[in-house]
């Protein structure tokens, strides 16, 4: 972490489960030797061009504030936590990273958002896309919500009843129902169309 870092070559490591690489000054970076991956902490670079390994038994991927237009993470159904936060990424399939339990996506280009498939959620920050629309009724271990400085004109969480804070500043919403939330602590609603907010707590 955090020196000059311009390349480097891992192909000699095979049994490589952790790697450290953040705040480095790295345009590529080629995992695919590396097939015993577990974490790998590559955020803060200025990657272009990611190669996964085609299997591993990654658990943890943050790879924020980098350049990446596309991340292929389907091979990786043990993954929980994924940072992709502050790339290009215009779209993103985790459809079959079904043990996520935090995710985050802010300041990408993405228009679409398909989460029914990853029911141990517990943390969504999706701020700073291009989203219309989420919906969260798989999602009911949801504790924090955070869809801030998109598009979305509704936004249903009634499936979500352990939801502690809900961030949805800067959308296109005109009601929102959180009756059915008593655990709410942090709720930012400002700068939406909002005629109607039915609340219980």
């Amino acid at each position: 972490n955090g020196n000059d870092l311009s390349s480097i070559n891992l192909s000699g490591f095979p049994n490589l489960s952790l790697l450290q690489i953040a705040n480095n000054k790295l345009t590529s970076l080629d995992l695919s030797a590396n097939s015993n991956l577990v974490e790998l902490h590559a955020n803060h670079n200025r990657l272009t061009s990611l190669v996964l390994p085609a299997t591993a038994p990654l658990q943890s991927l943050y790879v924020s504030h980098n350049r990446l237009t596309s991340l292929n993470v389907s091979p990786y159904g043990n993954l929980r936590d994924l940072d992709v936060s502050q790339n290009r990424l215009s779209s993103l399939d985790i459809t079959r990273n079904t043990e996520l339990i935090s995710l985050s996506l802010r300041n990408n280009s993405l228009s679409s958002l398909n989460i029914s498939t990853n029911p141990r959620l517990w943390t969504v920050n999706a701020d700073s896309n291009k989203l219309s629309s989420v919906s969260l009724a798989s999602n009911p271990l949801l504790k924090v919500l955070s869809v801030a400085n998109n598009r979305i004109k509704t936004l249903n969480i009634s499936v979500n009843t352990g939801l502690e804070v809900l961030d949805a500043r800067n959308n296109l919403l005109k009601r929102i129902d959180l009756s059915l939330q008593p655990s709410l602590s942090t709720v930012n609603l400002a700068g939406n169309r909002l005629k109607t907010v039915n609340a219980s707590f």
